[in-house]
C-alpha cells in the first residue's frame, strides 16, 4: 500500500451516452492534463455505465466512437513514460449492453420491474437508460472476466464503482437469483415487507450487505491470484444512498485497499462536508487510504463548471482531514471549459510540498464521535437520518468550537480502541454490543469522558429492543 500513500488523483470520466468528444480525446491528452494538474494518479473507465469498453475486450463492445483505438492502452503507455499510476474502473453495476443480452440478470423490484440507477426524464416510460445488474446473477462472473482482461494491461489498480445493491425494500432486488440464494442461505423466502420489529427481517437486511461484501471478496481474490501489486479500490459514496454503503465498507475492510469517498453531494451540504466524509471513510474502513472527490462541475451529474474557489477549497479539505484529493472532470467539461485546471495545479503543488510532513502523521485523539452504522440501520429504520442527523449535529457543533475530533466505527468500539480519546460522544447510539458496553464502562472508569444522548444503548447489536438501557447504571438513568 506504500505505493498509494501519497496520491493526487485525476479522474477523467466519459459521461456522455453519445460520446460526442471521444474522437478528440487521446490517451496522451489525458496524461498531459494529469501532468498539468500535478496529479500522479489517473482514474478512468475500462467500461462505462452503458456497457461499452474503452479497451479491446472480448466480453464488451468497444465504444464505436473510438474506431479501432484502445484508450486504456494509450493512457497506460503514456502514463508509464511520465511516471504516473493508472487505476481503471470496472464492474459498474449498470450495463445496458449486458442487459440487452441477459435481461434476467438485472435487479428487479418486488413488482418485477427492472431497477434502474437513473432515468432520462424525457423518456421516462419509453427507455431503460441505466439498468442495474444483480451481483447474485452471472453478472458477477462477467465482472471477474473484466478483471482478467484489464490486468493484461500494466495498471496499478482497479476501482469498483460500488455494486449499488441496496437493502431497503423499495430499492431491493427480488430477481430469481436473489430469491433462490436467500432461501438457500437463510432457509426462508425473501421478505416483501419492511417488518423491522422481527429479527428475520433484520437478518435479511444484513444478508443484502453480505452479498456486496462477498462480491468484493471475489474481486479481491481474483486480483491477488494474478498480481499482488494491483490494489482494489471501492466507491463507498459515504454521503449517499442513506449512508448504507458505509456499512459495506466496514464489513469488507480486509478486502479493500483504498476507499473512494465520492462527494458529489458537496454543493448542497455544509461547508466542511468533504473533510467529514474523509473522516467517516477512515473510520469505517479501519484507516485505509481515502480518496475524496471534488467534482469540476456544480452539483451532481451536471456539466456546468463550478467556481474555481470551490474546487480549490474542496481539494484542500480532503488533504487537511487526512485523505487524498481526487479531482473529477467530465469529458464535456474538459472540452468546453478548461479554466479550473490552473486552480487544481496550484493546490496539488501545495500538497506535494506538504506530503513529506504527513508521513506517519496521525490525527490528535481528543473527541471520538461514534458513527454507528448499526444504530442508523436498526434505530433509524426507514428514516435513517433520524440517527445520522444526531451524529452529524455533534460533529459540526464540535468542529465550530475547533476541537480535534474523529469518527469511530462500531467495529472499533467493539474492540475497545478508545484509550487515546479524552471524550467519547454517543449521539443517539441506540444499538451497542455487549463488548462495546464493557469497553465503554472500562473507559469511563479510567477517566474517559462520556456524552450520551436520547436512546443510547436501548438495543443490542442485532437491533433487538431491550427492557432498559445497557449503559443505564453507568449513566445513572433508567
Amino acid at each position: 500500500m506504500s505505493r498509494f500513500t501519497l496520491t493526487r488523483v485525476l479522474q477523467f470520466n466519459i459521461e456522455s451516452r453519445k460520446g460526442t468528444y471521444i474522437p478528440l480525446i487521446k490517451g496522451k491528452e489525458i496524461v498531459r492534463l494529469a501532468k498539468e494538474l500535478n496529479a500522479n494518479t489517473i482514474v478512468l473507465f475500462a467500461r462505462d455505465a452503458w456497457g461499452r469498453a474503452y479497451y479491446k475486450s472480448k466480453i464488451a463492445p468497444l465504444n464505436t466512437k473510438l474506431g479501432s483505438r484502445d484508450l486504456i492502452q494509450e493512457v497506460v503507455e503514456s502514463a508509464k513514460r511520465e511516471g504516473l499510476k493508472v487505476v481503471v474502473m470496472i464492474g459498474h453495476t449498470t450495463n445496458l449492453v449486458l442487459f440487452s443480452r441477459h435481461p434476467e440478470w438485472a435487479q428487479r423490484g418486488s413488482n418485477g420491474e427492472v431497477i434502474v440507477m437513473n432515468k432520462d426524464p424525457l423518456n421516462f416510460k419509453k427507455r431503460i437508460e441505466w439498468p442495474m445488474m444483480c451481483p447474485n446473477s452471472p453478472f458477477m462472473d462477467n465482472v471477474l472476466k473484466e478483471v482478467d482482461e484489464i490486468l493484461k494491461y500494466d495498471v496499478d489498480g482497479v476501482l469498483l464503482d460500488s455494486f449499488r445493491y441496496m437493502p431497503d425494500i423499495e430499492g431491493a432486488c427480488f430477481c430469481n437469483f436473489c430469491r433462490v440464494r436467500h432461501e438457500k442461505d437463510l432457509g426462508r423466502p425473501l421478505p416483501t415487507k419492511a417488518d423491522w420489529d422481527t429479527l428475520a427481517y433484520r437478518e435479511s437486511f444484513l444478508w443484502r450487505y453480505r452479498v456486496s461484501v462477498e462480491g468484493l471478496r471475489k474481486v479481491k481474490e481474483k486480483l491477488s491470484s494474478i498480481s499482488h501489486y494491483v490494489i482494489l479500490g471501492y466507491n463507498n459514496h459515504p454521503g449517499g444512498w442513506r449512508g448504507r454503503a458505509n456499512r459495506i465498507v466496514e464489513m469488507a475492510r480486509e478486502y479493500i485497499d483504498v476507499v473512494f469517498a465520492e462527494c458529489s453531494e458537496t454543493d448542497y451540504q455544509p461547508p466542511g462536508f468533504i473533510a467529514e466524509m474523509v473522516r467517516l471513510s477512515l473510520a469505517v474502513s479501519g484507516g485505509k487510504p481515502v480518496w475524496a472527490s471534488r467534482n469540476s462541475f456544480h452539483t451532481c451529474l451536471t456539466t456546468t463548471s463550478t467556481s474555481p474557489v470551490v474546487v480549490r477549497q474542496g481539494l484542500r479539505e480532503a488533504f487537511i482531514a487526512g485523505g487524498w484529493p481526487l479531482y473529477l472532470i467530465f469529458s464535456s467539461a474538459y472540452m468546453q471549459d478548461p479554466r479550473i485546471a490552473k486552480v487544481v495545479s496550484t493546490v496539488y503543488k501545495e500538497i506535494e510540498r506538504l506530503e513529506d510532513y504527513t508521513m506517519d502523521a496521525r490525527p490528535i485523539r481528543y473527541v471520538g464521535i461514534l458513527f454507528s452504522n448499526r444504530s442508523r440501520d436498526w434505530g433509524g429504520r426507514d428514516t435513517p437520518e433520524i440517527v445520522t442527523d444526531c451524529i452529524r449535529g455533534f460533529y459540526y457543533a464540535l468542529l465550530a468550537r475547533h476541537l480535534p475530533l474523529s469518527y469511530i466505527a462500531d467495529s472499533d468500539l467493539d474492540s475497545g480502541k478508545l484509550e487515546d480519546y479524552k471524550v467519547l460522544v454517543l449521539a443517539n447510539a441506540q444499538s451497542l454490543s455487549e463488548q462495546a458496553v464493557g469497553h465503554i464502562v472500562d473507559y469511563v472508569k479510567k477517566g474517559g469522558g462520556l456524552l450520551a444522548t436520547y436512546k443510547t444503548s436501548i438495543m443490542d447489536e442485532h437491533g433487538t429492543q431491550l427492557d432498559d438501557l445497557q449503559l443505564g447504571r453507568l449513566l445513572g438513568v433508567r
